[in-house]
């Protein structure tokens, strides 16, 4: 069957693909909670920008917020699976080799590293992107230009580097790179192109006639300094197996978790929630946009693991609404209770008879732990204190509850009041 044939059967297939359109189904419902969660009145800050406007202060609250909803026995394996078959299927696609770099490794934007000698300054720091900047500067004045020190700037762009090339075939068949490996090959590269625009600028510059042997020596000197930084740098990931701030680019979600994960230990995995949530966004564009071919047999597999991780960090989004609601509820509950019994305390010169308006409450702060809800809030009540006035009280306060669901109970509220205004009358 020609490639043509095949694709246009793909094209009838596709509406018997299943979990690709499941996944379809439950992105648009969690892109629904998310435009709930983080409404927007102007909608000149939505147009054009696509649902990261969205997804961004999401992952910003996911562990205060959403992270307590989701099941990690569930979650986790499919989020596992989705980062095997995505990174695999990635690496052995060229076309696809780009999103490698982009989905399963990150430069460290806030690298910075510095040495200097008798002989030379030596500076490598994130330029932007996945650009690093490399800046030599020669203090021997025998390779001064016009009386001030010989000044040579790299940059590499590392992108290209993280790729299938830099990886053996038994790295490819593996869920984690070999760290050292891998970032030593990865360093090589760096260092090969480095030195030779090194020594295209100078053998191309003003100062061609002083390269020589000496100022080779001096060159590999700057060299082997880059390459034993970013040496000792994966000696001390490798022993204390945690990515530290000086490390200039590392494999994600983060390593630290995975390594742990596959050896059945329970760890925070918060950084793995939020890659996964990157990643199904990646999904979404590239089968929007017609990147990728939805049925091909890989991309199944990764649409069924993604639908299914996907879906219950949506039902842990409806469950965070279910008790939002059940919150607000026991709040006007407690409020309303306490106030009957104190009405002229918090109601002052409510009208005999009169009725008064539903409260309503507005969460200022919101956190969920094992340990239970606290929220910090604020309650509106209008109510009639004279024939032609109604006056507003404000009160404030923090509560907890313990529970889920149908059976959250208030542990503790206080609250007071903030102010009382008159909002409507003569």
């Amino acid at each position: 069957m020609s490639d043509n044939v095949q694709k246009y059967e793909n094209w009838r297939a596709i509406t018997e693909s299943d979990y690709v359109t499941m996944f379809i189904k439950t992105w648009f419902a969690f892109v629904a909670t998310l435009r709930e969660l983080y409404p927007k009145e102007n909608l000149d800050e939505v147009i054009g920008k696509g649902d990261k406007v969205y997804l961004n202060p999401y992952l910003d609250d996911f562990q205060n917020k959403f992270y307590h909803y989701n099941k990690l026995d569930v979650v986790k394996d499919n989020i596992l699976k989705v980062y095997k078959l995505g990174r695999c299927f990635t690496l052995e696609n060229h076309k696809y080799n780009r999103f490698f770099s982009e989905d399963f490794y990150a430069v460290n934007k806030a690298y910075a590293w510095k040495q200097d000698t008798d002989d030379y300054e030596l500076s490598i720091k994130y330029s932007r992107d996945t650009e690093i900047c490399i800046h030599a500067k020669y203090l021997d004045k025998d390779f001064y230009i016009d009386g001030a020190p010989l000044i040579i700037s790299v940059k590499v762009d590392v992108s290209d580097l993280i790729s299938s090339e830099n990886l053996s075939e038994a790295q490819l068949s593996k869920f984690i790179d070999d760290e050292s490996a891998f970032i030593e090959s990865v360093t090589k590269a760096i260092i090969d192109r480095a030195s030779l625009s090194f020594i295209v600028q100078i053998t191309n510059g003003d100062f061609n006639s002083k390269f020589d042997s000496k100022m080779l020596a001096r060159l590999n000197s700057v060299t082997l300094a880059i390459n034993a930084n970013l040496v000792q740098e994966l000696a001390l990931m490798k022993e204390t197996n945690i990515i530290k701030e000086d490390v200039l680019f590392s494999q994600l979600p983060c390593v630290h978790f995975i390594y742990k994960v596959e050896d059945g230990q329970t760890v925070p995995e918060i950084d793995a929630y939020k890659w996964f949530l990157n990643f199904v966004y990646f999904l979404r564009n590239a089968l929007f946009h017609e990147i990728i071919d939805p049925l091909d047999e890989f991309w199944q597999d990764i649409f069924k693991c993604a639908y299914l991780a996907l879906k219950e960090v949506l039902d842990g989004n409806i469950r965070f609404f279910i008790d939002r609601e059940l919150v607000n509820s026991s709040i006007v509950d407690d409020v309303m209770s306490c106030i009957s019994d104190n009405e002229e305390q918090f109601l002052p010169g409510l009208v005999e008879g009169s009725d008064v308006d539903e409260p309503n409450v507005q969460i200022t702060k919101y956190l969920v732990s094992d340990d239970g809800i606290e929220v910090e809030f604020a309650v509106l009540i209008d109510y009639w204190a004279s024939m032609y006035t109604v006056n507003q009280t404000k009160l404030v306060g923090k509560a907890s509850f313990i529970g889920e669901g149908k059976n959250i109970k208030t542990k503790d509220i206080n609250f007071s009041i903030d102010s009382i205004t008159k909002v409507k009358g003569i």
